[in-house]
């Protein structure tokens, strides 16, 4: 019988089989590393882009509340109409007020609204001493009112309860005078301030300063912030911050002035001096806001144009030791904008 040689088999891989698969592998695993990598930084970058709207969003609303208040005295005619009694007045020494020495500038009731168009470190300190770490280059906008909800109403000289040390309007919607209630808040309407026949309301009074400052938690963090300094309504009064949003790198105001008196804005100013604030009908607020963090890989090349103010972040001249991150160039910015209508003094 014959016998023929069986087939040669193998029995492992070559060195050039073995050598493809292992650059096939490294292939496929350097694709998945990067997609991993790209589908993480999307996921970052669009964190942030989420957050820089919900920033804006809550900026602009606590904004367009304040302003479309402003002026609003409880149903008397006119802040002019307004005294501000010993007892609130007296009670915020200037010096820690805002204004100048020689005003109540938290009980400017004759001024709804107060404006300063991208003034220096200089000229906000002579302004305002209560203001300090100002972003500059942005608008500042001081807003007085009071609450939209009455806070107690009282129809004869019965006591009424108020919170201790508050200050408020109180008002027949004719005349009023701006309060501070007592330690006890236990406050007699017919005795003391105008109104003093029976029958006044209460409003709490609400005195603001809306601008940018350059650091958000501490100084020198680097993350700008839209803050306001207020009127404090505490045993010891005074002026306090309170920062609404992260991120907001420049807030630009531009009013629409109603010059004859027709209910029309018939120009829009972005300087408007004292006078013709009290002809404005309208204002657009508009904020640019950036990411919280820069991303290195990312450049930013626009320029952002908001009322009389530009700005381009990659011609900014930044210390050559700052970490990229930190670097204006390299984070993502947004403008977003809302046009509010006002209370129109001259009309009412």
């Amino acid at each position: 019988m014959n016998h023929f040689p069986s087939s040669t088999r193998q029995s492992g891989l070559t060195l050039i089989e073995l050598m493809i698969g292992v650059l096939l592998g490294l292939l496929l695993t350097l694709a998945v590393t990067s997609l991993f990598i790209g589908s993480n930084r999307s996921f970052r970058e669009n964190e942030q882009l989420a957050a820089m709207q919900d920033q804006a969003r809550f900026a602009l609303a606590a904004l367009s509340r304040d302003f479309s208040m402003s002026g609003y005295w409880g149903g008397v005619f006119s802040g002019t109409d307004l005294v501000a009694a010993p007892s609130a007045s007296e009670a915020l020494p200037a010096a820690i007020d805002c204004g100048a020495p020689e005003e109540s500038w938290a009980f400017r009731t004759d001024r709804r609204i107060e404006f300063r168009n991208q003034d220096s470190d200089i000229a906000v300190a002579s302004r305002f001493h209560c203001l300090d770490a100002v972003m500059p280059d942005s608008d500042i906008v001081g807003l007085r009112r009071v609450s939209g909800q009455m806070a107690v109403s009282s129809i004869d000289c019965t006591a009424v309860k108020l919170l201790p040390w508050h200050f408020y309007l109180k008002t027949n919607g004719t005349v009023g005078s701006l309060i501070r209630a007592p330690a006890s808040g236990s406050y007699d309407p017919c005795v003391g301030e105008a109104p003093t026949a029976p029958g006044s309301q209460y409003y709490r009074y609400i005195a603001r300063l809306y601008y940018v400052r350059d650091y958000a938690r501490q100084p020198g963090d680097g993350v700008p912030s839209l803050c306001r300094r207020e009127l404090r309504h505490e045993a010891s009064p005074g002026m306090a911050d309170e920062c609404l949003a992260d991120g907001i790198e420049n807030l630009q105001v531009v009013f629409g002035i109603d010059t004859n008196g027709d209910g029309v804005a018939d120009r829009y100013d972005p300087t408007p001096a004292d006078d013709a604030l009290q002809q404005a009908i309208s204002v657009q607020i508009s904020v640019l806001v950036r990411s919280q963090r820069g991303f290195p890989q990312y450049r930013d090349e626009k320029t952002y144009q908001m009322g009389d103010w530009n700005y381009t972040p990659s011609e900014v001249e930044e210390d050559e030791d700052l970490p990229a991150a930190r670097r204006a160039v390299h984070h993502y910015r947004r403008v977003f904008s809302t046009q509010v209508q006002l209370r129109n003094a001259a009309l009412q």
